[in-house]
């Protein structure tokens, strides 16, 4: 009875994983991989008609029709179906941070879309303003996730 006793109690001791690290580490490699997907596919399409490579209205307003609008809704669905998934408060309270800032972008991205329709200034306004927060909002949940990963030594690496 010592002999099993002894390495069930290393096991224990050494061998179980810190359950927000765990959680944290899932979040990473199986959630936010996934969802970061729909995201990409959605920045690089506004990117490719806003700003500098801003042809016109109407090229902006199919581009946020086909590609924008669909891609990020997906990628805020992922985020919340996510949500009720996440059991350690460390992590569900940085996940509500990012939750809320891509609600704001996807908030953002549908006022411009209403205002190109509409060909409303005042409505462009307000979009970029929901842009603005939004970016912001991720850009702390990222700094958090780094914060995160920090604490329980884990690396996150590009492939």
């Amino acid at each position: 009875m010592k002999k099993l006793l002894l390495p069930l109690l290393m096991f224990c001791c050494f061998g179980c994983s810190n359950p927000t690290k765990t959680e944290l580490l899932d979040y990473i490699n199986n959630k936010i991989t996934v969802a970061s997907g729909w995201e990409t596919k959605a920045i690089r399409a506004y990117d490719a008609v806003s700003g500098a490579n801003y042809k016109n209205d109407s090229i902006m307003y199919l581009e946020l029709q086909a590609s924008v609008m669909p891609n990020y809704s997906a990628f805020c669905a992922e985020l919340k179906k996510y949500e009720s998934e996440l059991k350690e408060p460390e992590l569900i309270t940085l996940h509500k941070k990012y939750l809320e800032g891509a609600s704001l972008q996807l908030k953002g991205f549908g006022l411009i879309q209403t205002a190109l329709e509409k060909q409303d200034t005042a409505i462009i306004a307000e979009a970029n303003g929901c842009l603005e927060k939004g970016k912001f909002l991720i850009k702390e949940w990222r700094s958090g996730l780094d914060s995160l990963c920090k604490k329980y030594d884990i690396v996150i690496t590009k492939n």
